[in-house]
């Protein structure tokens, strides 16, 4: 089966990557490194180091001999979600891509309506791109 994890750079997006593509199922993971950003814009950095995803993916493929392909961008521009389901064709669709609404979105009102935007943007246009794509 054919999956595309949204969010694949995330807590939850890599591990169900390793976890699906070592069943068998041909992964594809989308990020825009929102997460990154936002640690970094609140000096929340992270224990240890996490390499991006053109690293982790060939360390990962190294090691495992399994793929797990990969697209960085935004998901809240609909050309990009549009050619990532047209282009990869994906069966399933895993939907990790929000930012969670705390505690970032607490911090203020610019916080609030950036993770708001992002959240129902990211997924009208999964949605949309599903419709006429998968």
């Amino acid at each position: 089966m054919k999956i595309l994890i949204l969010g694949g750079d995330g807590y939850l997006g890599w591990p169900t990557a390793m976890d699906l593509v070592q069943n068998g199922h041909e992964v594809m993971v989308v990020d825009n490194y929102y997460r990154r950003k936002i640690a970094e814009e609140t000096n929340s950095q992270p224990l240890f180091d996490t390499p991006l995803l053109d690293k982790r993916t060939t360390l990962y493929n190294n090691l495992t001999g399994n793929k797990i392909a990969y697209r960085i961008g935004d998901l809240q521009n609909h050309e990009f979600t549009f050619s990532v389901v047209s282009d990869f064709e994906p069966d399933t669709i895993i939907h990790y891509a929000e930012q969670p609404s705390a505690p970032y979105s607490m911090r203020g009102f610019r916080e609030a309506q950036e993770t708001l935007s992002n959240n129902l943007r990211t997924t009208f246009n999964v949605m949309w791109a599903m419709i006429k794509f998968a």
